[in-house]
C-alpha cells in the first residue's frame, strides 16, 4: 500500500526518546525483465516481476544486503531529501 499519490511509501524511524530520525521511502517498480517479485512463495511470473526502489539502507536492516545484489531492491536518490554539500 502506498501513502503518496506518486506510488512511494514513506516510513519513519523513531529514536529512544520517540523522536523522529531519518525516514526511508520505497516504491515497487514493475519490470517484466526483472528476475525478482514482490509475491512470496510463487513462481516469478511476468506480471509480478519488478523491484523495490528505496531511498537509503536503514541501519536496522543489518546484513540483508543480498537484496541489493539480487536486484530485489535498488537504492535511488530521494527527490524529497535535500542534498547536503
Amino acid at each position: 500500500m502506498t501513502n503518496h499519490t506518486d506510488g512511494w511509501e514513506t516510513h519513519y524511524n523513531w529514536g529512544d526518546e520517540f523522536t523522529k530520525e531519518r525516514g526511508w521511502r520505497r516504491r515497487w517498480v514493475h519490470s517484466p525483465t526483472a528476475t525478482t517479485t514482490n509475491v512470496l512463495g510463487k513462481p516469478v511470473e511476468a506480471s509480478d516481476r519488478g523491484y523495490y526502489e528505496i531511498s537509503y539502507w536503514p541501519p536496522g536492516w543489518g546484513d540483508q544486503r543480498d537484496w541489493l545484489t539480487t536486484g530485489y531492491m535498488r537504492i535511488v536518490p530521494d527527490p524529497l531529501e535535500e542534498t547536503v554539500t
